[in-house]
């Protein structure tokens, strides 16, 4: 029997509640359990959602691989990781957020799975992970939002953190008036409108727009987040920074994409007046998005297949 096993640092996999989750984090961790065993049933391989507990009931090198989805980085950690090595052939490094990420962390890892085309930085074996596009898994009817676009109630709605980007956020989102749910300090005070990620996602099935930002140290690696297909699965056209996924990454139509990057708060609103306004052109842009919604996708096979490129 082939194993394969998927931990996150920190995380007691038997209290993972979705429901609960306000920025994304055990939805990720929940889906990519899934996919691979959908997808691992399939080719033989016995999945197993593991903790650092669980894991010693195994025998050393009982494992052909073993993914670590990004963690708390300290000395705890670390020791977790030494002793996780000892039970496979292989320790991959599934890497969703750039904060989660150093030279001491990756001794202990044969690969890492990024969310970008290279991260100059460190000398290790890289590939992207495709786990942004994990956010078009599962969701049932995709079409309908697109279908019923117009009816839509919300003119514009973003969610995420200030994570070093409050000036992007305050050019785009808060100067327009546009709806925010995130957390950070404004005014000096600090504040936390998000929701859980069940209760945001019905959110934006009745929103038209949003926007992809995020912050410099992801910009200078072109390394993208999943927010773009968490929108797009449900029907929002969304700008893009004119600084987010500089390696084209997002393969949409070249016309549209030059579109809808933005530079600044106004050019983002005035935008979206145009596209109220202009039928043909907001037709276009989500017939373009729904382009990229293929099956491979929806199902999960693309992100296990890119994930399992050692088999």
């Amino acid at each position: 029997m082939k194993k394969i096993g998927i931990i996150k640092i920190g995380t007691k996999t038997e209290n993972v509640q979705v429901k609960k989750d306000k920025n994304g984090m055990y939805k990720e961790l929940v889906d990519l359990c899934k996919v691979f065993r959908k997808f691992g049933d399939e080719e033989g391989y016995t999945i197993y959602f593991l903790d650092n507990e669980s894991i010693k009931q195994h025998c050393l090198y009982s494992f052909e691989a073993i993914y670590v989805l990004n963690g708390i980085l300290n000395e705890d950690a670390y020791k977790e990781l030494e002793q996780i090595k000892k039970y496979t052939k292989r320790l991959l490094y599934i890497l969703t957020d750039l904060r989660l990420i150093n030279h001491d962390i990756l001794k202990y890892f044969d690969k890492i799975y990024i969310q970008s085309r290279h991260l100059k930085e460190y000398n290790i074996i890289q590939q992207y992970s495709g786990m942004p596009e994990l956010a078009l898994y599962d969701i049932n009817n995709i079409r309908q939002y697109y279908n019923n676009f117009d009816s839509k109630q919300k003119l514009f709605v973003f969610g995420g953190g200030f994570k070093n980007r409050e000036a992007k956020i305050f050019e785009y989102i808060l100067n327009n008036k546009f709806d925010f749910y995130g957390k950070g300090i404004l005014f000096n005070k600090e504040f936390d409108s998000r929701v859980p990620i069940n209760k945001y996602h019905e959110i934006l099935a009745n929103t038209k727009y949003s926007i992809a930002i995020a912050d410099k140290e992801n910009n200078d690696t072109g390394f993208i987040t999943w927010r773009y297909f968490e929108n797009i699965a449900r029907g929002v056209i969304t700008f893009i920074d004119y600084e987010y996924d500089k390696d084209n990454i997002i393969n949409i139509n070249h016309m549209i994409k030059k579109f809808l990057r933005v530079k600044n708060g106004k050019e983002l609103y005035n935008k979206v007046r145009i596209l109220e306004s202009d039928e043909y052109i907001r037709r276009k842009i989500l017939y373009e998005q729904l382009n990229l919604i293929t099956e491979y996708k929806t199902s999960g096979e693309y992100t296990y297949n890119q994930l399992m490129n050692w088999r």
